[in-house]
């Protein structure tokens, strides 16, 4: 299981053994890419060529999980991409 939150412009994503935390003003966009498995959810960042990637299935326990962290970095001027 993981959890995210936003906290002072900084989205924090914690596993059972592992956090990754990335400044939002990093963040270029999101893109959501449907697959066989789940959906991958890629973080693509304003000076680097290699997005972070995630699956959804891993990152989100709920359904609404991501509509709910979409919605959010919406809030803080990030694009989102489904495609």
């Amino acid at each position: 299981p993981s959890r995210w939150r936003i906290d002072d412009r900084l989205l924090s994503i914690n596993f059972k053994n592992d956090s990754h935390s990335i400044d939002i003003q990093t963040i270029k966009y999101i893109r959501n890419v449907p697959r066989s498995g789940g959906n991958l959810i890629m973080i693509f960042f304003k000076d680097a060529r290699q997005p972070k990637r995630y699956w959804r299935n891993k990152l989100f326990q709920n359904a609404d999980d991501l509509d709910s962290l979409i919605h959010a970095l919406k809030m803080e001027g990030i694009e989102y991409y489904y495609a």
